[in-house]
């Protein structure tokens, strides 16, 4: 009985912390919109460069997260993919395994969706106090 409550409540957690990430990755979207260099252009009015990447180096999350208004009308995607991240969060929110996730989206980096998690983790955990005792 303890497992069944201890089960619903990481779940619980994970699905609060998806949603927080989701809302994350939609801000960062618009806000790196917003920031984008406007393109530079040869004597002949062509575009110089192809680089339209919007999630600066800088970020933590550009080594998960891709966000470029040329491919998948600008949908964040998992990094070296067209696969939008939003599906990896909604395939292990209800509650399909991530092996599966990987074999439906094949091409898609385990190690970029480990990450993923990771940084998920690490949002959830930010600034709670730390519960254990001292000794």
């Amino acid at each position: 009985m303890e497992y069944d409550i201890l089960t619903v409540q990481i779940q619980s957690t994970m699905r609060a912390s998806v949603f927080a990430l989701r809302g994350e990755v939609e801000q960062l979207a618009q806000t790196t919109a917003q920031h984008r260099m406007p393109p530079y252009h040869n004597r002949e009015g062509t575009e110089i460069g192809d680089d339209t990447e919007l999630v600066p180096q800088s970020d933590p999350r550009s080594e998960v997260i891709s966000i470029d208004p040329e491919r998948m009308w600008g949908t964040p995607c998992i990094v070296g993919t067209r696969v939008q991240i939003k599906s990896m969060f909604d395939y292990l929110s209800s509650g399909i395994r991530l092996e599966q996730f990987l074999d439906d989206f094949e091409g898609v980096p385990r190690e970029k969706c480990a990450r993923a998690l990771q940084l998920t983790f690490e949002h959830l955990m930010a600034e709670l106090p730390d519960g254990r005792t001292e000794q």
